[in-house]
């Protein structure tokens, strides 16, 4: 089957989630996001290492506001690293990012 085939689940903002894989012998499932200008998710961390490719747009962590992830950026996530993923409400397309995700995602609440 082709990625194009598999559907697409709108978020309330817009933005969108296609899930590629799911592999609960791993732990494992592999999405790809796209994200609206503006887009944000709670702070949270992984119970496992996260694989990031980004494929269009651009997107970062607020903990570190100037390593932008633009289109062709991979990146590597140890597990249990706390962040906050953001796009830009300047940015002037969606981010769209494949991620391969070990483990649980645990949103952490305010103090």
């Amino acid at each position: 089957m082709l990625d194009e085939d598999l559907p697409w689940v709108s978020l309330p903002d817009g933005s969108k989630l296609q899930v590629l894989q799911v592999d609960l012998n791993q732990n494992l499932w592999v999405v790809r996001n796209r994200f609206k200008p503006g887009f944000g998710i709670d702070t949270h961390y992984h119970t496992g290492p996260v694989f990031a490719v980004t494929m269009s747009g651009e997107w970062f962590y607020q903990e570190y506001p100037d390593k932008i992830n633009k289109a062709g950026s991979y990146l590597y996530e140890p597990a249990q690293s706390l962040h906050t993923l953001t796009v830009s409400d300047d940015a002037t397309e969606d981010a769209v990012v494949w991620f391969a995700i070990f483990g649980s995602n645990v949103i952490v609440f305010g103090e």
